[in-house]
């Protein structure tokens, strides 16, 4: 789980540390934020084992 330094002082919101095989950086989750987009993740991995892995961006 990625929390942020408000989170202590009362924010509530978090992100899963990991997607679809990949770990969720902090500047994933701050693009996510305040750019409602993050750079392009390579290497996700699907939910069906017969699938390749995939490159994609997270959007809002």
């Amino acid at each position: 789980m990625i929390k942020f330094p408000e989170y202590s002082s009362g924010g509530k919101q978090t992100f899963p540390s990991q997607m679809l095989g990949k770990k969720g950086t902090e500047k994933h989750v701050k693009d996510l934020c305040t750019k409602k987009k993050t750079s392009v993740i390579k290497g996700m991995k699907p939910k069906t084992k017969e699938k390749k892995p995939f490159d994609a961006s997270l959007v809002l």
